[in-house]
């Protein structure tokens, strides 16, 4: 078990989590009732002696027992597929880490989950756990109001959205990117901001030490203010327009949203055609005419029938897969040139009528050629 993995992922539940885990696994905590645990009673000096339980030998069993789901909408994620870079990827598309992490342990993928939790500082896991339980608190509260909504009795707009799942995760992936570009850009604002207001405080210290450059000094402090100024105003354009950008691709998504709902529609009110490509049919010769063509009647032969009286000015290019020569019709010796000309690996005699229909009863595929 790797202990510091499970104590990090432990720390990241919430209470409602924590009590769940104990009281469906009929943990006992010293001091409170065993599977009755009220989340209200946990706090950050208690929820210490919770995550100790879990973590002993005993009921850290009981724990494996559990199965831990990946939650929406990264459900069909493959973790023993995937490489650390698609993991992750789907925890900045909203995936918990400490979910990621718990699933990867349980399914005996620990060399995984160690490179990942190794990949990045323990704070900025957090973070991103912070965040995209944020998300996903956001995302419940949005679904809720939204069945509230219907439950109300008024119509809604949204249909079946299933079709456009994939364009609409490749259009909210980019809304991400520009949403996670602007946060960039805010570091960087913040920190060229708090730069020049550590040489602005340095230069006003320095005019009130040296009265003698007091012109000068006021103008780099002019200088320095209008460059801060400046990169307020920039920032707040690039803000303005990254907002404009983000607006402009939700409403991409509700466009393609609508033409694959129309789509959908369209598809389901057409009519299935099915295609049914016929196998194809063994090409046979067969030199003697019985007078009952009706027993070549059959799906897997094609037969083509030469009378004796055409024998020896008989001329094809078609190339057959079987010759069949009745004796009782034509002797071997009135076909033995024809036989050598055409140069056929198979060659079947048969003697009487009765041998040529069982041969076609049991179905000439079966015989050896």
């Amino acid at each position: 078990m790797n202990l510091e993995m499970w104590k990090w992922i432990f720390s990241q539940l919430t209470p409602h989590e924590l009590t769940r885990f104990c009281n469906e696994l009929q943990i006992t905590v010293p001091g409170f009732r065993k599977g009755k645990i009220n989340p209200s009673k946990i706090n950050a000096i208690n929820r210490l002696m919770f995550e100790k339980e879990l973590l002993k030998k005993k009921n850290f069993e009981k724990f494996k027992m559990v199965n831990v789901k990946l939650q929406e909408p990264h459900a069909e994620l493959d973790i023993e597929t995937s490489d650390i870079d698609r993991l992750y990827q789907a925890v900045l598309e909203g995936v918990l880490p400490s979910t990621l992490f718990a699933k990867l342990l349980l399914e005996n993928l620990e060399e995984k989950a160690v490179a990942l939790f190794s990949s990045m500082p323990v704070d900025e896991w957090e973070q991103i756990e912070i965040k995209n339980r944020s998300a996903r608190k956001q995302d419940t509260e949005e679904k809720a109001a939204e069945a509230e909504h219907l439950e109300s009795g008024t119509p809604s707009d949204s249909k079946n959205d299933e079709p456009s799942a994939g364009v609409r995760k490749k259009l909210e992936a980019k809304i991400d990117n520009l949403t996670e570009e602007l946060k960039k850009n805010a570091e960087q604002y913040k920190k060229k901001r708090q730069q020049l207001k550590v040489q602005l405080d340095q230069t006003v210290h320095a005019l009130n030490q040296q009265s003698g450059e007091n012109g000068q000094l006021t103008h780099q402090v002019s200088t320095l203010k209008a460059e801060l100024e400046e990169r307020q105003r920039t920032f707040e354009r690039q803000l303005s327009e990254r907002n404009r950008m983000i607006e402009e691709q939700k409403e991409v998504i509700q466009r393609h949203k609508d033409e694959i709902d129309s789509l959908h529609a369209m598809i389901l009110t057409e009519s299935k055609v099915e295609y049914e490509v016929p196998a194809p049919k063994s090409a046979i010769l067969c030199i003697g005419n019985p007078f009952n063509e009706e027993i070549f009647d059959q799906d897997s032969i094609e037969v083509t029938i030469l009378d004796r009286s055409d024998v020896t000015t008989f001329e094809t290019e078609k190339e057959y897969e079987e010759i069949w020569v009745l004796t009782y019709k034509v002797s071997k010796r009135e076909v033995d040139e024809l036989l050598r000309v055409l140069a056929v690996p198979t060659v079947r005699y048969f003697d009487t009528f009765q041998r040529l229909e069982n041969h076609l009863e049991k179905g000439y595929k079966y015989y050896a050629r």
